[in-house]
């Protein structure tokens, strides 16, 4: 992995720690999440502020939030 990869997985961490008040930071990045369709909604709220960016509501389904690495694919697909 990549320096910039490791960080914006780092900040997901933060993000997902924000609006659980969990500890993710020891998760597998394909471990399930079990978020709620609350935490979800407040995720990409929290997304959104964090990396400035407007996630596209199609792009953004339940499978999305399913593990690190989908929502690392999520904030990549919708950096510039």
């Amino acid at each position: 992995m990549d320096q910039d990869h490791d960080h914006i997985l780092l900040r997901i961490i933060t993000c997902l720690g924000r609006i659980t008040e969990s500890d993710f930071s020891g998760i597998e990045v394909d471990m399930p999440l079990n978020l709620d369709s609350i935490a979800r909604i407040s995720l990409i709220a929290e997304i959104e502020n964090e990396f400035e960016v407007e996630l596209d509501s199609k792009a953004v389904q339940p499978e999305s939030f399913e593990t690190l690495n989908t929502l690392l694919a999520l904030v990549h697909a919708h950096r510039k």
